[in-house]
């Protein structure tokens, strides 16, 4: 159980650190960077202890596809970017990917 919380703290800490570092361009602003910056360092450590009982072909869909999600809507409804209904459908494919994934 300590292994999937720590993959869920990962994939968090991954869709946060990408979202800093959105903002750190946007602002211009080099204390997000560092803070995205240390973030993924953060995320790479939970990441690699998630691994050690999580298997690869499980654990990178799930991080890949749900921080694809959350990134996603933090985008549109945050930053106001702009989600046609090609990147709906592909966003609700992928989700539904990473469920079946992640199913034992």
């Amino acid at each position: 159980m300590i292994y999937w919380i720590a993959l869920f703290i990962a994939l968090f800490l991954n869709a946060f650190s990408n979202i800093l570092t959105k903002l750190s361009a946007i602002k211009s602003s080099k204390t997000f960077l560092i803070l995205g910056l240390l973030g993924f360092g953060i995320q790479f450590l939970f990441y690699a202890f998630a691994l050690k009982k999580i298997n690869l072909s499980i654990a990178y869909p799930i991080m890949v596809g749900s921080g694809f999600l959350i990134i996603s809507l933090y985008s549109f409804f945050y930053l106001k970017e702009h989600i046609n209904i090609y990147d709906i459908i592909g966003i609700i494919l992928i989700f539904i990917g990473v469920l079946l994934v992640s199913l034992k």
